[in-house]
């Protein structure tokens, strides 16, 4: 048994982690850019699983009202749809990633270097702009707060 490759094994011995690092080997840093790349692939075939499962739910949901539906078929999509999610998330909360945006992978459309600092700017200046508003809306509403009660109570 010791000379059998560790592929022959049961799969749950083939998982590192499965008992708590039982299976030595070299510790990557979690923190490596290697350790994060591999990260954000692993979100991604999540994302790519979770399309597929939506589908697939969507289409059990469409086909309710047919007379010969299988109700046990939809209730399975909705449950194995849940279960991607959960593993998702528990997946983002463990790698750090979560805190990320996870936007798809779409190599044709990659932004270059220049096109995300416009983008950046952009935004940048939207949320200045959307504060300065705010900050002389401000000013206006503590004017007219300012206004001497004195004048109220000549008239009275």
């Amino acid at each position: 048994m010791g000379s059998e490759p560790l592929n022959s094994l049961p799969i749950h011995f083939q998982d590192p982690h499965a008992f708590g690092g039982l299976v030595s080997g070299p510790q990557l840093d979690p923190n490596s850019p290697e350790v994060f790349k591999n990260n954000i692939d692993i979100a991604q075939q999540h994302i790519l699983r979770i399309q597929q499962t939506v589908q697939n739910a969507i289409g059990a949901i469409e086909r309710a009202y047919n007379p010969n539906c299988n109700y046990a078929i939809q209730a399975s999509e909705i449950i194995s749809l849940k279960h991607a999610l959960d593993a998702f998330a528990d997946f983002l909360r463990e790698s750090g990633v979560g805190s990320l945006p996870v936007m798809p992978f779409d190599p044709e459309n990659l932004p270059t270097q220049q096109q995300m600092i416009e983008g950046m700017t952009k935004s940048v200046q939207t949320l200045y702009e959307k504060r300065q508003r705010l900050q002389d809306n401000a000013g206006a509403v503590a004017s007219l707060l300012a206004i001497p009660e004195s004048r109220g109570k000549r008239s009275a």
